[in-house]
């Protein structure tokens, strides 16, 4: 596998194929789920799947929306790279009937590619993203925090309230909770950041994932984000998440930002 780390860290990861093999499977019934046929197979399993608009998956690189998110690594080749739109191939390496590891590549059509695979063709929506919040839910191999980018890019499914859901789930590992946090942030549904809130005051949580909450929040519109932020900033009980809640006003051009420093500064803002 080579590049489904990307979203690790948000920005590392290779996007980029193998070998030429295909190997197709027969028809599957219908009765037959997506996760089990996956799992049915042995190393690198693929599928084309939906993805939303303003998504771009090339060989080296996924962009998503113009200034937004964009991660993978340079390549020195000339020629210019294949890429895709609205359609995208997810690559699972399965090992043992385990899902290890996630990885993007353009679609390119059934049977096309540049790695060596079994191609499970092309797959609905909800199919793609229950598979991929599945993955992340096992929480036990690196492909965990990974697949979360995979249903956050599917197309046609509102995902934030189980990404939530995953954010909360004390059993699994912080690093995949946090993930879950940070694409929290990125859906556009205003009703999630009431959720976020509840996360960054939770003070029975880690202070990672009270961190990652208050980052998600400052992702929304300022004028969701500002007063939530600021309110944080002087009444959140523990001091580490009073602290990031003025870095990331800090990184706010919006006009309440500076006065409300300077009410700190001043000792006029109240709270702690």
């Amino acid at each position: 596998m080579t590049g489904g780390r990307a979203l690790r860290r948000l920005g590392s990861g290779v996007l980029t194929g193998g070998g030429l093999a295909l190997c197709l499977l027969p028809a599957p019934s219908v009765a037959q789920g997506l996760e089990s046929r996956v799992r049915a197979a042995e190393g690198d399993v693929s599928f084309g799947f939906p993805i939303r608009d303003g998504i771009e998956v090339c060989e080296n690189r996924v962009s998503w929306g113009e200034g937004h998110m964009r991660w993978g690594r340079w390549s020195d080749r000339e020629e210019p790279e294949l890429c895709s739109e609205g359609l995208a191939r997810a690559v699972l390496a399965v090992r043992d009937g385990r899902i290890r590891d996630v990885d993007w590549e353009p679609w390119l059509g059934e049977g096309a590619g540049q790695g060596s695979w079994t191609d499970l063709g092309r797959v609905g929506a909800r199919e793609a993203t229950d598979l991929f919040l599945g993955v992340a839910r096992s929480g036990r191999d690196r492909g965990s925090r990974d697949a979360l980018a995979g249903a956050a890019m599917t197309d046609g499914v509102e995902i934030w309230p189980e990404l939530l859901a995953i954010g909360r789930d004390s059993s699994l590992d912080e690093d995949v909770r946090e993930g879950a946090v940070f694409w929290v942030g990125q859906a556009a549904a205003e009703a999630a950041t009431e959720g976020l809130e509840g996360l960054a005051r939770d003070d029975q949580e880690d202070q990672g994932v009270r961190d990652a909450a208050v980052f998600a929040l400052s992702r929304r519109p300022a004028g969701e984000s500002v007063p939530i932020l600021m309110d944080l900033a002087r009444t959140a009980e523990r001091a580490e998440t009073r602290k990031t809640a003025l870095f990331w006003l800090a990184q706010s051009d919006d006009a309440r930002v500076l006065p409300f420093f300077e009410d700190i500064l001043l000792g006029r803002a109240g709270g702690r």
